[in-house]
């Protein structure tokens, strides 16, 4: 398969030897990756509410930290948890528990994963250099990282989530070009811990076959398969609890695809959807359909206006996104699940789920990487580009702040640990402290809270 152009970095170099020197430094693309990133990580913490960014969530807690305690430092980064390794969160963990005291976990969790999602858009930046010529439409696509509409609603801010971060990573860091041995070995190591912390890396493998004639992208293909087999063998070893729900049948997966990944891709609120559904019936359905019919063959133009590699990485995504979705229904069975049978009575206890953001950012992916595209040809494709831009920006902008996080309203993890502490003073034993979402605790002892002020 051929590779679109790929820019001669030793002419890159002498261009910007003939620019100003601040002009040369805003262009350079080291120190746009690093803003990137920057940017992308106050984003992402920028969209969780003060009072969340205090509230622990699930895994954070009741495995990731209570394991941390319970085995110490660096022992529990291979501990399998249901089926899976985790190594990015474990290790996130033990940066959290060994750096900062433990009234303060769950600040720190939210700054240490909103980080790890800015580093995660930094490399987006990178990798989408042979696939889009544009500077900003890479910044917007590494963008998609953090502001996409629905990642607050569980996403962004805790541990527990980190995985689908490398998820959305995985298709452009396989499809990049390493140019040096150094920034192959260094996304080499990005790729085996992505592949540590995410089994479904597995699903853009294949892309591998691209760069067969380019030994040094092998190393970031072989990392990932690494990673990934490690998961397999956690997988067969130490399956998941079985889930006796009935599985969702294909109806329910199409349907539950166009009222939720391509609608998620520009709208974050619940409300607004299960609002419209609701009052819309029949009628939302076909607007919907209709709405699924535009942008996914906005996505897919390149096919045939492009050439080389870019003609098909909006198939791979759009493709991609309908096969995370499906997987996602299928190997996590729920009643929720039936979208084909959704009524007045159902849709009350309609809600995004996580299981929709990657899909809807694979999705939104394709659709930048056909508007670069558009732009780039001229002409009046540049206003069908300009035109797809914008509703993607007014999509980011009116769910940037969502008014529904599945943490709001979740017990204060400094206020839980002050009462702890409080009664190991008074010589009794803590009960096991309250976390979201209800029903999770974590247990804690007297020396864990002594030892980790």
């Amino acid at each position: 398969m051929s590779m679109s152009r790929v820019a001669d970095p030793r002419a890159e170099a002498g261009a910007a030897d003939r620019l100003p020197p601040h002009v040369a430094l805003l262009r350079n693309d080291a120190v746009i990756t690093v803003a990137v990133a920057i940017a992308a990580a106050l984003l992402c913490l920028g969209r969780l509410p003060a009072g969340v960014r205090g509230v622990l969530w699930a895994e954070d807690g009741r495995n990731f930290l209570e394991d941390r305690l319970r085995l110490g430092p660096w022992n529990a980064v291979f501990d399998v948890y249901e089926g899976y390794v985790h190594i990015v969160p474990r290790l996130l963990t033990d940066v959290a528990v060994s750096a900062f005291p433990i009234d303060r976990f769950a600040e720190t969790a939210a700054l240490l994963a909103s980080l790890t999602f800015g580093v995660i858009a930094g490399l987006v930046y990178v990798c989408s250099r042979d696939l889009i010529r544009s500077r900003a439409f890479r910044v917007l696509l590494a963008m998609i990282t953090v502001l996409a509409p629905v990642l607050p609603l569980e996403i962004l801010g805790n541990f527990a989530n980190v995985h689908w971060g490398f998820l959305w990573l995985a298709p452009w860091l396989l499809l990049y070009r390493p140019r040096t041995w150094i920034g192959a070995s260094a996304l080499g190591i990005v790729a085996l811990v992505g592949g540590l912390t995410e089994i479904q890396m597995l699903l853009f493998l294949p892309l591998a076959i691209v760069h067969v004639k380019w030994p040094k992208a092998w190393l970031v293909a072989v990392a990932t398969a690494i990673g990934v087999a490690v998961q397999i063998v956690a997988t067969v070893t130490s399956p998941r609890t079985p889930n006796v729900e009935i599985k969702p049948g294909p109806l329910d997966i199409a349907v539950g695809y166009v009222e939720l990944p391509i609608l998620g891709a520009f709208e974050g609120h619940s409300a607004r959807i299960q609002s419209a559904l609701l009052e819309g019936g029949f009628g939302v359905a076909i607007i919907n359909a209709l709405v699924a019919i535009v942008v996914i063959g906005f996505a897919l133009t390149p096919v045939f206006t492009a050439t080389g590699l870019n003609r098909f990485v909006p198939v791979i995504l759009v493709g991609a996104s309908l096969i995370a979705w499906g997987a996602a229904l299928w190997l996590n069975p729920g009643p929720t699940w039936q979208y084909a049978d959704l009524d007045s009575e159902t849709l009350q206890g309609f809600r995004i789920t996580r299981y929709v953001a990657v899909p809807s950012m694979l999705l939104l992916g394709a659709v930048v990487v056909a508007a670069a595209q558009a732009f780039h040809r001229g002409g009046r494709a540049r206003f069908v580009a300009g035109l797809a831009i914008g509703i993607v920006a007014m999509g980011f902008i009116g769910s940037y702040h969502l008014d529904a996080i599945r943490r709001d309203g979740g017990p204060q993890w400094s206020t839980s640990i002050d009462q702890a502490r409080n009664t190991c003073e008074s010589g009794l034993v803590p009960a096991p402290i309250e976390i979201a979402p209800p029903t999770w605790t974590v247990d804690i002892t007297c020396d864990d809270i002594e030892q980790n002020r």
